[in-house]
């Protein structure tokens, strides 16, 4: 660092070049390239062009902006046989926890005589088999009399389940009932109003923020006989349902009806995120006539859940439900009015989400929300015809767009579903027929993912032509950009895990389990998918074996069958082999187990285990002289698509690191590397929820390796971190915002706009081009791409601890630029630059004329123009102008630091910045005299 000082004192000589303060400086005063080894951090940032470009910009495809993969739904069925068809009511709330669905409501009989009382509480492990709870405890003669024993609402937490028992006949009394297991339950505690009333009923249960909370509405009849005084009230409990406190009233008023009709006062709904509790349904209206829609009350919300305040954007708003999902509120109407979905971050201001016209006056979308596996799922009335309903389902992304997800499976009419959970990979949803009828309760074998695979496919028959496939429950999509979707469908065939799928010679083949068959296409559009046929070769033949993993290599198909073996297939004969000469078994003393394999080298298969590597080689030819060599029995395979070729290399992800493989020179034999190509990035790595780290995968292009992976706790693959093999760097971690719902399975590289490309498919069925843009885009949702680079602590030698200044070189393009500098200790922080931004119409040029924004002058690339970005709407083309033209410059910023050691950090929030340089100034500081002890 002591090339950038000034010298103005005789004694102040210059040292030699080359202390290694700076690398790669020859002169003393230049400003030095990033090189390797000099950053600490960086995410998203461009480095200048001689050591290459990183950067984000994940763009969805635009016929694949939202969620295409349809759910499937099955029926229910309970330990005693069907569910009911005679009774009068419904499952009305469902929840998950400790492995189990447990679903309560209000199932009972009309007129059977004698009486027979179904219990209204059921449970599930698959969300398909369901038997009743243990519920005599509270209710011993259940059955036999007329004790009605109706249940509303049901919420995990704690680890415990939690149901709201309405008043009922023989105990009138608001209970809230509990249990450890979702099996046997307690006899209740009582939830008392604060006062007596006419009527006091439980109209939401749910947890948040640690605490039970339970919303009431409290009715007693005034003086006219006709009209009635109301409040809703806020009840907490927080020491798991035994005693509850009334914390706060929502709202207080009289001469005024609150409707609790199916449909309309069932959806009373307590969200909380963001530090804010929003409570939304219908909360007010009046009596008299039809309903007016003016004096409807919407929508309240508290920061204590003692003060609520009443919201007046939603006057006149009939509210159905809410959810707070992905750190926005999302609520949504459509009674006597047009359908709406309405998002907010802070509870407090809100705008409309999406937004539908209504097919008659008297329609209503009942929306019951839930959120899981990177998307949004609600219950819509689409129609209605006469007094028939018709109910769908429906999911979002981001919630800007609700694709129709099912109708199969459900009536075609009198259905309606009041409540869903998501648990075990799977959506449940409960309900009931028209009226009451009976309850139906149905689940998603699919387990709520809609890619279960993907692959590429190049279409023999249109040279050139590749396909993105990705699998779903019961068809295969194949995406090509510029191309319209083709789907063919797997027949009467379904895929319920995560499988393979891979294309060998023309056809197609999915390896869908050690349980299922594998089936397999021939590459006719007009035909669908098939098991594979039994063999009719000699009796020494069998068919491939049922696997989840193939891969495709010297003409054949390399199963993995069961825990230790590998099956090769006949030479271009796929769907036989030959067990005796064909398998290998690959147990080597280890109890580990095949995860994948991957072709590599000349004639070399590796058979990565999940705690050691094995190389098949000479897997060639008649496969009599394959030989098996253990690479390593320290390290494995983490999943199945957590490896790639990179060159002369393999990366592959272990247990807790991102490892290399490869190819010596002197006889080609696979050598693995002992330090792990993760080692600077060790943080990120120890946020990796590896309870889901088979869900890892890898893509490399343009010299750079993309690792997606689970960070932070999450069920799905959220981060990106990169890896530079130009620069040898890290290029830090790659976030997203909530709203893109990121969750990724794969990479595939293909064709995009007549380059190849990197793509990201993800779990939730879309494809993202990587690398294109200043933002990341997933359909209407845009997200800024935010840049940070922390370069390392730099030495000031000698005590001179005095740095002057900073030069930073950048070009930007609609920037939002922070710039700081550091010095050792607590907070020793100097902030130079914040949220610095630049116009479009000034000049650096003195004097110089403002630039039109709408380029009527033709002018968009004069010199001289602080921001080149483009600007408004109204923008005239002229001769053409290039819309991510940068501006260079250099910024001069005084830092003032003393210490030992500085270091830079550069952040950028919009738009686009290119630090090309920096470089620290420093002079003589303080000095003292040492003394040696």
């Amino acid at each position: 660092m002591e090339r950038y000082r000034s010298y103005g004192e005789k004694d102040d000589k210059p040292k030699e070049i080359g202390d290694g303060a700076f690398i790669g400086v020859d002169e003393y005063n230049g400003a030095e390239n990033i090189k390797p080894g000099n950053v600490q951090k960086a995410v998203n940032l461009d480095f200048s062009s001689k050591d290459a470009v990183t950067r984000g910009g994940f763009v969805c495809l635009p016929q694949l902006g939202v969620s295409t993969n349809n759910l499937t739904w099955v029926r229910g069925v309970l330990s005693t046989g069907a569910f009911p068809t005679n009774t009068s009511g419904d499952y009305l709330s469902v929840a998950y926890g400790k492995g189990l669905f447990v679903a309560c409501g209000n199932v009972r009989t009309v007129s059977t005589s004698p009486l027979l009382y179904y219990p209204n509480l059921a449970y599930s492990n698959d969300g398909i088999n369901w038997t009743y709870c243990n519920c005599l405890s509270f209710a011993p003669n259940i059955g036999t009399t007329s004790y009605v024993l109706t249940f509303t609402k049901i919420t995990f937490s704690n680890n415990q389940f939690f149901a709201i028992r309405v008043l009922a006949s023989g105990d009138q009394v608001t209970r809230c009932f509990s249990s450890s297991d979702g099996i046997v339950w307690n006899s209740g505690s009582a939830i008392t109003p604060f006062e007596a009333a006419a009527s006091f009923t439980i109209t939401s249960l749910t947890s948040l923020n640690g605490r039970l909370i339970a919303t009431a509405i409290w009715q007693s009849t005034v003086s006219d006989g006709w009209n009635t005084a109301t409040r809703w009230e806020c009840y907490t409990s927080v020491d798991n349902g035994v005693t509850w406190t009334r914390s706060g009233i929502i709202r207080n008023s009289t001469l005024e009806y609150t409707a609790l009709t199916t449909g309309e006062g069932t959806n009373q709904t307590v969200t909380y995120g963001n530090g804010v509790y929003v409570f939304g349904g219908i909360i007010a209206r009046n009596r008299n006539g039809p309903p007016d829609i003016s004096s409807y009350r919407g929508l309240y919300y508290s920061y204590d859940l003692i003060t609520w305040t009443e919201n007046t954007y939603f006057n006149g708003t009939v509210l159905s439900d809410g959810i707070f999902s992905n750190g926005r509120f999302i609520y949504a109407s459509g009674a006597y009015s047009p359908i709406k979905y309405y998002v907010s971050t802070d509870g407090v201001n809100w705008s409309v989400l999406y937004e539908k016209s209504v097919a008659s006056s008297g329609l209503y979308e009942a929306a019951t929300f839930s959120a899981g596996n990177g998307f949004l799922l609600a219950s819509v009335f689409d129609q209605i015809t006469g007094s028939y309903e018709f109910q769908t389902i429906r999911s979002s992304i981001a919630g800007s767009d609700w694709p129709l997800r099912s109708l199969n499976a459900f009536p075609t009419q009198f259905y309606r579903i009041y409540s869903f959970a998501y648990g075990n990979g799977a959506f449940v949803a409960v309900g009931g027929l028209w009226r009451g009828a009976t309850a139906y309760i149905s689940t998603n074998p699919t387990g709520g993912v809609s890619a279960l695979a993907s692959g590429l496919y190049s279409d023999p028959d249109d040279a050139g032509v590749q396909w993105i496939m990705m699998l779903g429950y019961d068809f295969v999509g194949f995406y090509k950009f510029g191309r319209t979707r083709r789907t063919v469908s797997l027949g009467s065939h379904t895929v319920t895990e995560r499988s393979t799928i891979v294309q060998a010679n023309n056809q197609v083949y999915i390896f869908r389990g050690p349980n299922q068959k594998p089936l397999y296409w021939n590459g006719d559009w007009s035909t669908t998918f098939a098991e594979v046929p039994n063999t009719t070769l000699p009796s020494s033949f069998a068919s491939i074996p049922n696997s989840s993993q193939a891969t495709y290599y010297q003409n054949r198909l390399w199963v993995l069958d069961g825990k230790d073996s590998i099956a090769a297939s006949d030479v271009l004969s796929f769907t036989d082999y030959d067990p005796q000469a064909n398998e290998f078994n690959l147990n080597t003393g280890s109890s580990d187990y095949v995860v994948a394999t991957f072709p590599f080298g000349i004639n070399t298969l590796v058979v990565f285990k999940n705690k050691s590597i094995i190389a098949l080689n000479n897997v060639e030819g008649s496969l009599l002289d394959v030989t098996a060599t253990e690479v390593t029995r320290q390290v494995g395979l983490v999943g199945p698509n957590a490896i790639t070729s990179v060159g002369p290399d393999l990366a592959y992800v272990s247990y807790g690191d991102i490892n290399l493989l490869t190819l010596t020179a002197t006889n080609n034999a696979l050598q693995h590397k002992t330090l792990p190509l993760s080692a600077r990035i060790r943080k990120i790595m120890s946020r990796v929820n590896w309870d889901v780290g088979s869900k890892i995968s890898l893509g490399y292009w343009s010299n750079k390796l993309y690792v997606a992976l689970p960070l932070d706790n999450s069920q799905v693959c959220n981060t990106v971190v990169v890896y530079n093999f130009i620069t040898d760097q890290w290029f830090g971690e790659w976030n997203f915002s909530s709203t893109m719902n990121m969750c990724i399975q794969g990479w595939q590289v293909t064709e995009y706009l007549g380059l190849q490309r990197l793509h990201a498919i993800t779990e939730d069925g879309r494809i993202f081009v990587t690398d294109e843009g200043q933002n990341d885009i997933s359909g209407t949702t845009v997200a800024e791409i935010s840049t940070e680079l922390v370069t390392r602590a730099y030495v000031v030698e000698e005590g001179n601890h005095f740095q002057r200044r900073i030069y930073l070189d950048v070009a930007t393009n609609r920037p939002k630029l922070s710039c700081s500098v550091y010095t050792e200790g607590a907070n020793e922080e100097s902030v130079l630059l914040t949220d610095q931004t630049y116009t479009r119409a000034e000049s650096w040029k003195f004097a110089d004329t403002p630039y039109d924004l709408t380029n009527a002058n033709n002018d968009y690339n004069r010199a001289y123009r602080k921001d080149y970005s483009t600007g408004p709407d109204s923008v005239q083309p002229g001769s053409g102008f290039e819309p991510e033209m940068t501006q260079e410059l250099r910024l001069p910023l005084l830092a003032r630091r003393q210490g030992r050691l500085s270091w830079i950090k550069v952040t950028n929030t919009q738009g686009y910045v290119n630090i090309m340089s920096l470089a620290f100034e420093t002079r003589s500081g303080q000095r003292a005299n040492f003394i040696q002890v």
